[in-house]
């Protein structure tokens, strides 16, 4: 039975970003968007296929999630333009974040990873990390409750010149050497 209540805005958004997509991969990127807003626990793509109920056309899912990455110039603008652009009319003046915080990765299948500086050693913990570097756009904004908050818009993942030799040579990517190269590659190089 069709249901007449109209979508909750969450769902407008995900119904926005999706149509970057094939037709027949966007619907089930829209249920994967609910599954990661629903999940509990750690936050892997498995958990999100759980909790949209996609368990059975689990390896679907998977390849839309490759798909969604390969296509994330497009779903990004989408989000900044059908998204954030009406939440942020009359806004008097927008606040954007860059965020660099290295997150440790082992094992022998990690691509792109090496040793970068911890910025937050702690108690027990050395002066470098080995893992990834994702270099991550948000919008900041000011929560109720919860204070600043940033609304993540892009991310990229960063990978020094010396690691690229570790990347077969079909997924290695461009040596990019600063970070604001990761996220607006065009507008820095025609400068």
């Amino acid at each position: 039975m069709p249901s007449s209540h109209p979508l909750p805005a969450s769902c407008q958004w995900f119904t926005a970003l999706v149509t970057a997509l094939d037709p027949r991969s966007a619907p089930r990127l829209a249920w994967l968007l609910a599954g990661a807003v629903l999940a509990r626990g750690r936050q892997t793509v498995t958990s999100w296929i759980r909790a949209a109920g996609l368990s059975t056309e689990f390896r679907p899912c998977y390849t839309t999630v490759s798909t969604a990455g390969k296509s994330a110039d497009s779903i990004a603008a989408r989000l900044l333009h059908e998204v954030v652009k009406p939440l942020a009319t009359g806004a008097g003046q927008l606040t954007f974040a860059l965020d660099d915080t290295p997150t440790e990765r082992y094992g022998r299948k990690v691509r792109g990873a090496g040793v970068h500086h911890n910025p937050t050693p702690g108690p027990a913990g050395g002066p470098f990390v080995y893992g990834h570097v994702w270099v991550v756009l948000g919008l900041l904004a000011r929560h109720t409750v919860w204070g600043v908050i940033a609304l993540p818009l892009l991310a990229r993942l960063y990978v020094r010149q010396k690691d690229l030799s570790g990347i077969a040579p079909r997924h290695r990517p461009a040596f990019l050497s600063q970070l604001f190269d990761q996220l607006m590659p065009r507008a820095s190089s025609s400068s």
